[in-house]
């Protein structure tokens, strides 16, 4: 019985030597990985960062007399801006006043855009 469970043993001595080279093993795991890497980059990093820069723009683009939307809904006029600060005027009476941070701007409004369109149309 002993025999028997030195037979796999036997059998591995007779086995051919590994191949030399292993870097010939992981190369195309490498090659796989880096695939991979790429196409994360392309299809989520780089848009993400295009999207990021197009809205750095905007809100450094805004002025006084904007017309602007805060990601809480609140259409405003911008009445002034300060280093991260916007003070918004949300009614016709111009002491009504909302001070709100720069990164809340979601979208200024520009003559044309359809929010603005549609606020109009219901004054």
């Amino acid at each position: 019985m002993d025999l028997l469970l030195l037979l796999p043993l036997l059998a591995q001595e007779d086995a051919a030597p590994a191949p030399e080279g292993g870097a010939a093993l992981w190369l195309p795991q490498l090659v796989m990985f880096g695939a991979i890497g790429l196409i994360f980059y392309f299809l989520l990093i780089r848009p993400q960062q295009k999207q990021e820069k197009e809205r750095r723009a905007m809100l450094d683009s805004m002025k006084k007399k904007d017309r602007v939307v805060t990601n809480g809904g609140l259409l405003g006029t911008v009445a002034d801006l300060r280093d991260d600060e916007v003070v918004l005027r949300i009614s016709e009476n111009p002491d009504v006043k909302v001070r709100i941070r720069r990164s809340s701007v979601v979208e200024v409004l520009r003559d044309g855009t359809p929010a603005e369109a549609a606020s109009q149309a219901g004054n």
